[in-house]
């Protein structure tokens, strides 16, 4: 009987060491949550607090007047940035315009002018002349921020550049 408690006893103590050695193993390393994987995102829009902003690129259209179109969120939405930017000089003079759209390839309202030389590369940057509200800024659901350009001779151009854009969701 001795022999059985005995046996008993350090069944039950292994038991209760090994269900202890279990509970005493260490977690598996939790990934963190909430990181961004590397230094861009692929999607258009980001959000932080309940502020989205949904930003656009695009490389110029080389067949075209119209150089870009690059089209507003599916809100009313507030132009904080946009841009052409010409990296190779034009062959002749030429007149280049960002403007705001309802189609891809016209302008309604324009958000800037810019008259360059043959061989002149540059940036225009869309701008509002702000005295109280100003609406200019404000694009409607799907509306175009659209470069376009022309000339006597301007058409003979192979424009080469990007068109850049970031919207506040209002």
């Amino acid at each position: 009987m001795k022999l059985n408690a005995l046996s008993l006893l350090v069944a039950g103590l292994a038991l209760l060491a090994s269900l202890g050695a279990l509970a005493l193993k260490p977690e598996a390393p939790k990934p963190p949550l909430g990181a961004i994987p590397g230094s861009s995102l692929e999607g258009p829009e980001f959000s932080v607090a309940g502020v989205t902003l949904f930003s656009k690129s695009d490389s110029l259209n080389r067949s075209s007047t119209s150089l870009c179109a690059l089209r507003s969120p599916s809100a009313t939405s507030t132009l904080r940035f946009g841009s052409v930017t010409l990296t190779t000089g034009t062959t002749t003079g030429i007149a280049i315009e960002l403007g705001k759209g309802n189609q891809f390839d016209a302008t309604t309202t324009s958000l800037g002018y810019a008259v360059l030389a043959s061989l002149q590369r540059a940036t225009l940057v869309a701008s509002t002349t702000s005295s109280g509200v100003d609406l200019t800024n404000v694009f409607s659901p799907n509306q175009y921020l659209v470069a376009k350009y022309g000339g006597a001779l301007g058409t003979q151009n192979v424009l080469v550049g990007s068109c850049k854009a970031e919207w506040l969701v209002n």
